[in-house]
């Protein structure tokens, strides 16, 4: 047979039951849990094919989350928690349901639930992370310096656009200094993209702030800027050791949290 066979669950008690055959169905009858867990089956399915405008998402959820609220000290929670895959904010919002449960199997096995899903959804985070646009540039001695150099063997590394004319900048420049210093021999790199309006000042900008030691080049006509979406400085990007982007625009208390995380 080509056609796929249909599922049923039972729900075992210590009960008579009877099954009643049709030529595309099947009925069990009999069984408190299991006729409550079937009530509640028949309920959701009925909701999903009359699904409009009036009968959301959220609607679907608050039914799912009392029926394992109702439903925590036997088996009928734990087996509607096990029959897919939920995201740590719903294993959260289900523990906050049965916090005053008394059936504490229940609530060890959702705390551990828990904790496997936020591990399983930072890795899938990471794993998503968009890959930085390559470029080059000018650097300070005339020659041409490329995102694809800078990241080679690091471990993380700040694209960090920047002017000499940028008040905020230059106060950001003591603190970005520390962490090229604190990381630079841990495989942590910067790339400063300079969007300064002659060579001569940005040249300056860097010799009068100290930061000669890392990779600068110099962003004609703001083309590196257009790609990475800047709108304003200071503007930095933190890029993982696959080159892909952590955060985009991320504020300097952040990007010194992330390092610290990174090379902790």
């Amino acid at each position: 047979m080509n056609k796929e066979e249909d599922v049923h669950t039972i729900i075992l008690e210590n009960e008579s039951y009877n099954v009643l055959f049709s030529k595309n169905n099947a009925t069990v009858l009999g069984g408190k849990l299991h006729q409550k867990y079937a009530d509640y089956q028949n309920t959701m399915h009925q909701t999903a094919i009359s699904k409009s405008k009036y009968v959301d998402d959220s609607y679907i959820n608050e039914n799912y989350l009392n029926f394992i609220q109702e439903n925590s000290t036997n088996l009928l929670g734990l087996h509607l928690i096990q029959q897919k895959k939920l995201s740590s904010k719903t294993i959260g919002d289900i523990q906050q349901r049965i916090e005053n449960s008394t059936n504490t199997e229940l609530k060890t096995y959702l705390a551990e639930l828990k904790n496997t899903t936020v591990i399983a959804e930072a890795a899938a985070k990471i794993e998503n992370r968009p890959i930085a646009k390559g470029f080059s540039g000018t650097n300070l001695i005339g020659r041409v310096t490329t995102l694809a150099q800078v990241k080679r063997g690091k471990k993380a590394v700040l694209i960090d656009f920047w002017a000499s004319w940028c008040g905020p900048c230059r106060v950001l420049s003591p603190r970005i200094k520390k962490l090229y210093e604190t990381y630079k021999n841990q495989g942590f790199d910067i790339v400063t993209v300079s969007q300064d309006r002659s060579i001569n000042a940005w040249e300056n900008g860097v010799y009068e702030d100290g930061m000669e030691n890392w990779n600068h080049v110099y962003d004609d006509d703001n083309d590196i800027a257009k790609m990475y979406g800047v709108r304003g400085i200071p503007h930095m990007v933190l890029l993982d050791d696959k080159g892909r982007i952590i955060q985009n625009k991320i504020p300097i208390g952040k990007l010194e949290a992330e390092l610290e995380k990174i090379f902790k």
